[in-house]
């Protein structure tokens, strides 16, 4: 992953999708108790997209743990222009992020 986040030197979304990471893992090891979890980021020319799966308690432990992380998560994702879905899937719980690539006003690359 390092050579990803190098790449995304002077664009704002950086810190959006490590804090998507962080939000997503962290309500796994609290809430999912989960034997497994998968994390995809890809990047290509126009879409940075975050993808975490779990095999945990999938919706039984999003209504029973409500909390602001998956809230503060989607409006960062929405303030880039991105969006986020996340919910129970048939065993577990996906977390899918996709944030357009627009490198920041002012920013250097």
């Amino acid at each position: 992953m390092r050579a990803v986040v190098d790449r995304w030197r002077g664009i704002v979304l950086r810190p959006v999708v490590i804090d998507g990471l962080v939000v997503a893992l962290t309500n796994v090891l609290k809430h999912a108790r989960a034997r497994t979890v998968a994390v995809t980021v890809e990047t290509d020319r126009h879409q940075v997209r975050l993808v975490v799966d779990d095999d945990g308690l999938g919706g039984a432990a999003a209504t029973t743990h409500p909390g602001h992380g998956r809230l503060g998560m989607r409006e960062r994702v929405h303030a880039l222009g991105g969006h986020m879905a996340d919910g129970p899937r048939e065993v577990g719980y996906q977390v899918h992020v996709v944030i357009p690539l627009a490198p920041a006003s002012g920013c250097a690359s």
